[in-house]
């Protein structure tokens, strides 16, 4: 079987603009996979239930790329993977089908009508009524297989399971196999294990026997000694590659690992761990739904930085999402019952779970949990006890190998606080809704994956590192005096000008059990901070332009300081990225921020930015992360910042050196060079 990726290439356009579904119009635009097209989609706020997907209305689009070519084959099958929304299928105009909602991986038989170069369409549409924010647009990987005569047999739905044996680790992949052809096929099944340098551990090989036009369900495993664990701190992965008749069918990354709770104390590979974590939505304002490895890695990294080990994910699983959380070494908990429903148990988990688990969770090390509790809690308002209990038992009848948090595990439940990550839509019906956030803001980070400032107040709550940050309340605002409330409306900011004077609140999150503040080289006070002051020191002193400055100590010894200058006038412009080296086809994510001449964060500034990139890249978009939020930029000539801060998303097109310059009226231009190979 030869298999080709179709991730390149790419028309989109509106469906008001197809003439026919046998090519493409020629205003369409080209992308690349994956793709959701709603984030460069303008707000329509009369769209019922508008704020719980960002007020994005209807939207129907068409995917269109050319057939690649064959040299010789029987059959034809198109792969789909977790397209966003309900999917119309075109070859050469002609319909071939619908593939289903909800992320699935789907298999189209388009034989008859396949053509080289012919026009793939996929027809694909959203409702702004579906709850949470779904998107719009193909997710995953869309390719394309041709099947020859001598293998018609193709391996679905591999999962790999590992247990130990003693001193030993038992690898067992369980797989489905289609027999595509009209005879029946005996075949060499084989299995292999691969250290990610490549070098084969061992390998296994059985006979299989299938009938014309039908599927069976086989298992083959490996008994291996010496295996690495996966683990938080050494997030190690092996490979496992599946052939028939020496034909490469998939390969699945996995880790040799044990997840197990116990009368509420999760363990992993048998040694208890204490769970910090957080809640994150599966969508962002510069890419919507699309998870790319790149963006996601940026994220859960900031995540990790925080000190949380562990993510609890709702919506729709991407394996692009559940790879970076092996490579990074977090655990992930899945919410498996949908957002809003009152559809009988098998309804409300069939959706798209049983999919999702054979084929996407399972192969996972970094999996731990099922939980049968959404962040909506509507499992406790639709479903009886024994509902949910038998619910869980469906689960377990497919996958056995981890275990089904229900509403009364509240002790791992309450480890995972709200909400880690800014996400579009809102969950809160507005009043009006043109003075409503698009977004919901409550995260560590915000919807571009950048910390936030007010991240610290986490930071000194878990206590992995040192932290010393400051933290003022605006005055006009909250009333200084107010000892009540210390961290409504606070920001990294001293720039008060019509303050000046006047009394100002000044909170201090640390991790010391001491804090000293000084303003302009005179000590303000010393505090009392650590665990019983809920980790902070509150001052107020009249506002100084100048520069603030906390000094942490624990047991008399200073442990770190924090720096707090009034700012100047936008001056420059600076490019950063965390990346300095990227390969054909992967994004850099560049941030743009607003310096004084001093080279300060200027966290207020709003400033009209343009961008250019050599022809080693290309542009992709730009967004800020305003809460009212606006079209994401798909033209370098004209973006926004926003509290000083913008990102541009540039892709990697040929090796070399790939330059970026941004440029705004009475700045400096900011520079930046990334090494692709």
């Amino acid at each position: 079987m030869q298999k080709i990726i179709l991730k390149d290439n790419w028309l989109v356009c509106d469906i008001e603009q197809v003439v026919d579904y046998a090519s493409p119009p020629k205003c369409a635009k080209a992308v690349s996979l994956p793709y959701d097209v709603l984030p460069a989609k303008s707000r329509d706020f009369s769209t019922v239930l508008g704020y719980e997907n960002s007020y994005y209305a209807s939207t129907v689009s068409c995917f269109f790329v050319k057939l690649p070519k064959f040299n010789s084959s029987r059959k034809i099958l198109l792969f789909l993977e977790q397209v966003a929304n309900s999917c119309l299928v075109y070859v050469d105009g002609q319909y071939k089908g619908m593939v289903g909602t909800g992320f699935t991986n789907e298999v189209v038989n388009i034989t008859k009508c396949y053509k080289e170069n012919a026009w793939l369409c996929l027809r694909v549409a959203s409702h702004p009524d579906c709850g949470s924010y779904v998107g719009n647009g193909i997710i995953g990987d869309v390719s394309v297989a041709s099947v020859e005569d001598e293998d018609g047999l193709i391996a679905n739905h591999v999962a790999v399971e590992t247990k130990k044996d003693g001193n030993k680790t038992v690898v067992t992949a369980h797989l489905d196999i289609d027999n595509y052809d009209k005879p029946v096929k005996t075949r060499q099944l084989e299995l292999e294990i691969v250290k990610p340098n490549g070098k084969r551990l061992a390998k296994k090989v059985r006979m299989v026997k299938i009938k014309a036009d039908a599927c069976k369900s086989y298992e083959v495993g490996i008994k291996l000694s010496s295996m690495e664990s996966w683990s938080l701190e050494n997030p190690y992965c092996y490979i496992a590659n599946v052939f028939i008749n020496g034909n490469l069918q998939q390969s699945i990354k996995f880790g040799v690992v044990k997840h197990e709770i116990d009368k509420g104390v999760y363990k992993l590979n048998g040694t208890p761990v204490k769970l910090v974590g957080v809640h994150i939505e599966p969508s962002n304002a510069l890419l919507g739904s699309a998870a790319r490895y790149d963006f996601e890695y940026r994220k859960f990294s900031a995540i990790k930085n925080l000190g949380f080990n562990a993510v609890r994910l709702s919506g729709k699983m991407q394996e692009e999402t559940l790879q970076v959380l092996n490579d990074l070494g977090l655990l992930c908990i899945v919410d498996i019952c949908r957002n809003k429903t009152t559809a009988p148990v098998s309804d409300a988990t069939n959706a798209w779970l049983h999919v999702g688990a054979e084929d996407r969770l399972t192969n996972h090390p970094s999996f731990a949990a099922y939980s049968l509790i959404n962040h909506h809690d509507n499992i406790r308002r639709h479903f009886s006890d024994e509902s949910v209990e038998d619910m869980a038992e469906w689960v377990k009848t497919f996958d056995s190998t981890r275990s089904i948090l229900l509403p009364s595990d509240t002790d791992i439940i309450d480890c995972f606080k709200p909400l880690g990550m800014d996400f579009l839509g809102t969950k809160i019906k507005p009043q009006d809704h043109t003075k409503m956030p698009i977004y919901t803001t409550g995260g560590y980070i915000d919807v571009l994956g950048r910390v936030k400032v007010t991240a610290c107040k986490n930071q000194t709550a878990i206590g992995k590192n040192p932290v010393c940050a400051i933290l003022v309340q605006d005055p006009d605002s909250i009333d200084p005096i107010d000892e009540n409330d210390n961290d409504t409306d606070t920001d990294a900011l001293w720039n008060w000008p019509h303050n000046k004077g006047k009394p100002i609140k000044v909170v201090v999150h640390s991790t010391g059990d001491v804090v000293a503040l000084w303003l302009n080289g005179k000590q303000i006070g010393r505090k009392l901070a650590g665990k019983y002051a809920d980790n902070k020191a509150v001052f107020v002193t009249n506002f100084v332009a100048g520069k603030l400055e906390a000094i942490s100590y624990f047991k008399g010894e200073e442990q770190c300081r924090s720096i707090l200058e009034t700012v100047d006038v936008p001056k420059a412009i600076k490019l950063s990225c965390d990346k300095n080296t990227i390969e054909i086809g992967e994004y850099a994510y560049i941030d743009v921020s607003i310096i004084d001449k001093a080279g300060r964060f200027i966290p207020f500034a709003s400033k009209e930015i343009k961008v250019e990139v050599s022809q080693e890249g290309e542009f992709v978009a730009a967004q800020n992360a305003d809460p009212k939020g606006g079209i994401i930029a798909t033209s370098p000539e004209s973006f926004y910042t926003f509290d000083g801060h913008a990102l541009v998303a540039v892709k990697a097109a040929v090796s070399g050196k790939l330059m970026v310059k941004a440029l705004g009226d009475g700045l400096n231009a900011g520079k930046i060079s990334i090494k692709i190979k």
